[in-house]
This record gives structure tokens, C-alpha cells and sequence, in this order.
């Protein structure tokens, strides 16, 4: 007979995909760190088929596209991030680079703050909103 439940996948099968994804990361993380950005992003890409939901994967994508200067890409991927896990400020640290990267300091600044706000004691974030500020600075002094 005709059971709808066969159209969706079983628990069997999304927990297979789930494990896929995880060695898709793996792989897309060994490659990052080893300066294999391309192959690290074509990683991490079929890991968020596997798992469209995963903020983590989407953040590591967002940093491989930021490595290879596709800062537009980038940008998207951080921004599904936030949206898929608003609490978790490296989403908001890899969208303000790529705000960066395109040179849009002021909108990299407020997002840096941003993510500040979520996580308060992160020295690195601080670090990076100062340096974005000073820049923001030298760029409003070039034009006054």
C-alpha cells in the first residue's frame, strides 16, 4: 500500500546523514587549517546539505569563503549563522570580517558590537571592534 511515511526519511537515515556531515567537517576543518580553503569550502558544503541547520557549518564555510577573498559569500553564510543560532557570537565575529573584507567598517563595527553584546568577554572581538573603529576613523578623516 501507499504509506507517506516512506517519503520521509527515517531516523536511521538522518542520523547516517548527521555522521556524514560530521566527517565532512572534519575533512573541511583539516583542510582550513592546512590553507586548502577551496577544498575546505567544497567540505563544509556538502556537510550543510547534510545538515542545513548547522550554525557551526555554516561559520566555518563563512571563514573559508573570507580566506579565498569571496567576501560576499562570506557574508551570506555568516548571516544564516546568526539567524540559525543568534546567541553564538563567532557568527557575528565571521560576518563583521566579511562586512570587512567588503569595506563596509561601519556596518563591520555595529556588528562586532553586536556580537559584544552576546559575549561580553570575548578579547578577541574587542580587539578587532577597536582596530575596525580606528580604520572606520582614518577613512572619515580622509573625507572631512
Amino acid at each position: 500500500g501507499y504509506h507517506t511515511s516512506a517519503l520521509l526519511p527515517s531516523s536511521r537515515d538522518s542520523s547516517r546523514a548527521a555522521t556524514m556531515a560530521d566527517a565532512h567537517k572534519a575533512a573541511g576543518n583539516e583542510s582550513f587549517k592546512e590553507g586548502r580553503y577551496a577544498e575546505a569550502a567544497q567540505h563544509f558544503t556538502a556537510a550543510i546539505d547534510l545538515d542545513p541547520g548547522n550554525a557551526v557549518l555554516r561559520s566555518n564555510r563563512s571563514g573559508a569563503f573570507a580566506s579565498l577573498g569571496r567576501y560576499a559569500d562570506a557574508l551570506a553564510d555568516a548571516e544564516e549563522a546568526v539567524a540559525l543560532q543568534p546567541d553564538w557570537s563567532k557568527g557575528y565575529s565571521r560576518m563583521a570580517a566579511a562586512l570587512y573584507g567588503l569595506g563596509r567598517y561601519a556596518e563591520s563595527a555595529d556588528t562586532f558590537q553586536r556580537g559584544l553584546q552576546v559575549d561580553p568577554s570575548n578579547a578577541q572581538m574587542t580587539q578587532a571592534l577597536q582596530d575596525v573603529s580606528a580604520k572606520l576613523a582614518a577613512a572619515q578623516a580622509l573625507h572631512e
